[in-house]
């Protein structure tokens, strides 16, 4: 069945199913997501509501093409009671989605993703290139408890007044302050994870955690590779390994630093990250397929090219 006749058919069925609803507007719209990721998402609009809450149909979608079991009537009825969930979580006088300057100061965040993976998304999004990559701004919301973000467009959220160095640095000090940077032992954190997750040690890890090794990410673990930006973590990753270093993109979550006495040739690592973020990352969370370097008299990171 092609995916526009089952978007139009879960369309029509959950139209009818929310009828005991005031629905002002339902529709479908297409969200791009990082890396140019295009989800399609249901977008439901009542009456007596500010927020509309978007269900995304992929996950539905690929379980009607896929599952033999599954049919039009699960789809939606599972996403009728979905939204009716979302709504009954609304209170919209909690709801405050007003975007001016007093209230940037406390929950602009930035964000770095990959430049040429999002060109879609940066034509009306406000950002600075650095380096290959693109400083992004989202604004923090909170409703009725569950936390959220929204990018910051030229639309939506325009910088106040504020210069782009001025946003910056805002935006800056608010991510410091609701992500405070992490930075861990590689063999220390993988040993962890392999225990959390049940998964068997892996036997190249350096005896006793001496590998100098470092991943750099956020108290959340999310969107941490907000590091590269923060002069104060590399700082601090290069008084613990001693020497300039390299920087490995692992994802958009986290960031490797490796001593340089530990690479030998560029583009091998160069060519090992491309295999890892080709196999093993996920679309949608890849940074880079770059290498990236710490130099302790510049102050600063640089892209090897």
């Amino acid at each position: 069945m092609e995916k526009e006749k089952i978007v139009n058919d879960i369309l029509a069925g959950v139209s009818e199913k929310l009828k005991d609803l005031e629905v002002e507007k339902i529709s479908i719209v297409n969200n791009i997501k990082n890396n140019s990721i295009s989800l399609t998402g249901l977008s439901i609009k009542l009456k007596n509501k500010t927020i509309a809450p978007c269900i995304y149909l992929d996950n539905y979608i690929n379980r009607l093409e896929m599952d033999p079991y599954y049919d039009l009537y699960s789809a939606v009825d599972s996403i009728d009671k979905t939204v009716r969930r979302a709504f009954e979580k609304i209170e919209d006088e909690d709801v405050d989605l007003q975007f001016n300057q007093a209230k940037a100061r406390e929950k602009v965040i930035v964000r770095l993703i990959n430049y040429e993976m999002n060109k879609e998304l940066l034509k009306d999004a406000i950002y600075i290139r650095f380096l290959d990559l693109a400083i992004t701004f989202r604004w923090l919301v909170d409703i009725n408890g569950n936390k959220g973000d929204i990018l910051v467009t030229k639309k939506i959220g325009a910088p106040w007044g504020l210069s782009l160095e001025e946003l910056y640095e805002m935006a800056m000090k608010n991510t410091m302050k609701n992500y405070a940077p992490v930075i861990s032992k590689l063999d220390s954190f993988i040993r962890s994870f392999c225990e959390k997750e049940s998964i068997p040690m892996p036997i190249d890890l350096y005896p006793d955690d001496i590998n100098p090794s470092l991943l750099m990410t956020n108290c959340d673990g999310v969107y941490g590779a907000v590091a590269l930006l923060d002069e104060k973590v590399l700082e601090e990753a290069y008084n613990r390994i001693g020497d300039d270093y390299y920087i490995i993109p692992s994802s958009v979550n986290e960031v490797i630093a490796v001593p340089r006495e530990f690479v030998y040739d560029e583009e091998d690592v160069k060519q090992l990250i491309k295999r890892v973020n080709e196999e093993e990352v996920p679309n949608g969370q890849i940074l880079s397929n770059s290498l990236y370097y710490y130099s302790h008299i510049d102050k600063q990171v640089s892209l090897k090219m």
